[in-house]
């Protein structure tokens, strides 16, 4: 998790994960005047980024919303993997930009789809033309010819089901599993009549048609494929040969993403009962568009989620769900800003509670009474008026709350109970990071006090970039990270009065080790670690100065 501006967090993502993201899934503003969009970017940031709020009024709001996009659009895709796919919420406010947009950024030909959301569930009777309840998601591949390949068990965006019992023979010579069937059909090839090398003379019956022309069906006789049993010739269809997996519809079926609601209800659940978030997506949803982008359905390799615009966190806790549900390991990357301290009081607690677990209340509601007012009901009040007691009476046991209200032209009584339920944690870890600018000046103008800060506070950057991220050491001086299988040792002083002392450190260490050194210059320092065995040696700040500066070209032309 990363607290901070998108905009810079991306460009730190820039040097870290490069290439390395398979799957971004963002629910941008939507711009539609009351969504609290506020353009703050400066289009060149001579010093910080404070930029002017845009009035909702403004005559430019769509296009200051494009440029607040198309920057971190551009740095999203320097991080996709050359297979990577990216997801786009969307409404009708700003569709049409946000195709124009990114046919630009990402090119028409890696267009994949628009797929229609409907989040209401219900209709909006304020509606003053049509009742606007779909939503959009755009589809976009960083590599049209590299994320589509058909038959493969790597295949992207199908649904993977396992069809193994439909094939229910197998001979045990090689071949696998298969099925018998027919080699007619409706409507495929004119008829004929073929005699098989057996004798057989065949014609597809009445109405229907050879599936098959006839130079292929007597191959497939040469090759054993055609079974004499019954009626009619049977053909062997070998599951190996068949395509993997369902491709989706462009429609989301609502039974399985759910609407708007289930999101509000399920954040609301989580935090007791408060709303502390408006409209976030339903986690039915996000689990659905990573399952059908799930690189390798039986595979342990890592898959790399990424959502910039966080919000209450939806993503992160589809991504936990859904490694839980399939067994594999997707790590998911969430970055928000605090403004209305969304991550520190949403996002961050909503990602603990799905880890450690939490109890959730609710209320059951059920309509104890229910009686239709007309001139006849209200001639009969004191009947009335004597049930609506007596259910009262016999309820107090039963009900903690029992309430009396008109709705439509019904008066009813609902009672409603609260109730709590232990959600038990996935487990899994969690890191929190926060951004900051680093430096007085454009990267273009830099001064040597601002490199000296840059390797000051670069420690965390360089430890998410060898992914190792737990901290083990660190004074005025030197820090050191570690995983499973590495270290991350960083000595970020000018000064080298404590270099041999760091040394000393660093080759007593038990697992290889990436070593970053401040320095003036560029690989002054692989002599003096030369005896360590799988040691990579790195100076600072010079590389991470070089991408921001590449970064920055990129995105001011």
């Amino acid at each position: 998790m990363i607290e901070g501006d998108n905009y810079h967090a991306l460009t730190c993502l820039n040097y870290t994960h490069k290439g390395k993201v398979d799957v971004i899934y963002i629910d941008p503003p939507y711009n539609t005047t009351s969504d609290g969009f506020k353009y703050k970017d400066k289009r060149v940031i001579d010093k910080y980024p404070d930029g002017t709020t845009v009035d909702v009024n403004s005559p430019f709001r769509h296009s200051y919303w494009l440029s607040f996009l198309h920057k971190r659009l551009e740095l999203s895709k320097s991080l996709l993997s050359t297979d990577g796919i990216i997801f786009i919420s969307i409404d009708y406010h700003e569709f049409a930009q946000l195709k124009l947009l990114c046919n630009e950024i990402f090119g028409e030909d890696n267009f994949l789809a628009h797929l229609i959301w409907r989040g209401m569930h219900t209709t909006r009777n304020s509606s003053k033309d049509f009742n606007q309840n779909t939503e959009y998601i755009l589809v976009y591949a960083k590599n049209k010819s590299q994320l589509i390949v058909a038959g493969d068990s790597d295949t992207y965006l199908r649904f993977f089901k396992d069809k193994s019992s439909s094939y229910p023979f197998d001979d045990n010579d090689g071949n696998g599993k298969y099925k018998l069937d027919p080699i007619y059909a409706r409507n495929f090839y004119e008829p004929y009549e073929v005699e098989f090398p057996n004798g057989v003379k065949w014609s597809a019956p009445r109405g229907n048609y050879p599936r098959y022309s006839k130079t292929n069906l007597l191959r497939m006789y040469e090759e054993g494929l055609i079974i004499f049993s019954g009626k009619e010739p049977k053909a062997k269809r070998y599951l190996r040969n068949v395509k993997e997996g369902v491709p989706p519809d462009t429609l989301l079926p609502s039974d399985i993403v759910g609407f708007n609601k289930d999101g509000t209800s399920l954040l609301n659940y989580m935090f007791e009962g408060r709303k502390v978030f408006d409209q976030p997506k339903s986690v039915a949803l996000i689990k659905y568009l990573l399952s059908i982008s799930s690189k390798k359905k039986k595979s342990k390799q890592k898959q790399i989620i990424l959502d910039f615009f966080a919000g209450s966190g939806t993503t992160g806790q589809a991504v936990m769900e859904l490694n839980e549900d399939d067994g594999l390991n997707r790590q998911c990357i969430l970055i928000t800003n605090n403004e209305n301290n969304i991550m520190t009081d949403v996002c961050y607690p909503r990602q603990k509670k799905v880890v450690e677990g939490y109890t959730y209340l609710g209320t059951i509601k059920k309509i104890l009474f229910r009686e239709k007012i007309s001139f006849k009901t209200l001639a009969n009040a004191q009947r009335i008026n004597e049930e609506v007691n007596l259910i009262a009476e016999t309820s107090t046991n039963k009900w903690e709350k029992l309430i009396k209200k008109v709705v439509g032209n019904e008066l009813q009584i609902i009672g409603e109970n609260r109730r709590s339920n232990k959600i038990e944690g996935l487990g899994n870890s969690l890191k929190f990071y926060r951004t900051s600018f680093v430096g007085n000046r454009n990267i273009l103008n830099i001064k040597d006090e601002d490199k000296v800060e840059l390797a000051h506070n670069a420690g965390e950057l360089l430890a998410l970039s060898e992914n190792t991220l737990d901290l083990i050491n660190k004074d005025d001086w030197m820090q050191l990270y570690e995983s499973n299988d590495r270290y991350t040792a960083i000595y970020f002083r000018e000064e080298m009065t404590n270099f041999e002392k760091f040394k000393s450190i660093v080759k007593k260490l038990d697992k290889p080790v990436s070593i970053y050194v401040f320095s003036w210059g560029d690989n002054e320092f692989p002599d003096d670690f030369a005896e360590i065995k799988d040691a990579k040696v790195k100076t600072i700040p010079a590389p991470i100065l070089e991408i921001y500066k590449q970064i920055y070209n990129l995105n001011t032309k």
